[in-house]
């Protein structure tokens, strides 16, 4: 008789624990590692075959004068990048500093600190924190992507972008020299703050600030570029069997 008791208590016991694991009211903090929220996620993101993003980046100088702000959008299908901007992509991924799914794969992969932020009955934030390392590397290959294809120090960093007074030739040997010397002297910070749904932990937004430090002709700058990027499932999207396993970012 007694044992019937013990069995059907801890039946009792589990139903409860399971009912609050699936409750948007138990807190998500209370439940799982921030570190192991992140990573369900993050899997929640990269097994999904179908989904489309959009957002703004934004770069400022140390007085706060602000670029051209940057927007884009985009649809993942079958792990693969198929439209940006409005048009058909070759599915390899730009390198930009702007493109938001090259930004959830360094998040994914270089993880310093993994807390919880101010969260809700529906969503969970994470404030995510890069390594140095790897937040100086992302920022220097996306600013070698945006020199090759502009060549105009203006346009690739803001802060440096008032200097340099000659005309002609020398003033292109001259910019390439002080980009490369900017390059040379790069420290970043990265700190993101990651918004998934709590039922799903599908992601639905990701925001970034990253401040670059660097020097040029002995002078300092500081300069920081803000990022916002909403993601969307496709109703029609599948995720990824257990057998498949789940495809990095990187790998689309």
């Amino acid at each position: 008789m007694r044992v019937r008791w013990v069995v059907r208590r801890g039946i009792a016991i589990a139903a409860c624990c399971l009912a609050c694991l699936g409750s948007a009211g138990c807190s998500a903090s209370s439940e799982l590692p921030p570190r192991q929220a992140f990573a369900l996620s993050a899997s929640a993101l990269s097994g999904r075959d179908r989904f489309t993003f959009e957002g703004e980046t934004v770069a400022y100088d140390a007085s706060g004068r602000a670029g051209v702000p940057r927007r884009y959008r985009g649809e993942v299908s079958g792990h693969r990048t198929v439209v940006l901007n409005g048009e058909p992509s070759s599915g390899a991924a730009p390198l930009g500093w702007n493109y938001p799914l090259a930004l959830a794969d360094a998040v994914q992969k270089h993880a310093a600190e993994v807390a919880y932020g101010s969260s809700n009955g529906k969503a969970v934030v994470l404030t995510v924190t890069l390594r140095p390392d790897a937040a100086r590397r992302r920022m220097q290959e996306a600013l070698r992507a945006e020199w090759s294809a502009t060549g105009s120090l203006a346009a690739t960093l803001i802060a440096a972008s008032s200097g340099g007074k000659r005309a002609g030739p020398a003033a292109g040997e001259e910019a390439e020299g002080r980009f490369r010397e900017a390059l040379a002297t790069l420290e970043a910070s990265t700190v993101c703050r990651w918004t998934a749904d709590r039922r799903t932990w599908f992601p639905l937004q990701l925001k970034e600030e990253t401040v670059l430090r660097y020097t040029i002709a002995g002078k300092a700058y500081v300069e920081k570029r803000s990022s916002v990027t909403s993601f969307r499932a496709r109703r029609d999207s599948d995720t990824i069997g257990r057998s498949e396993g789940m495809k990095p970012l990187s790998d689309r």
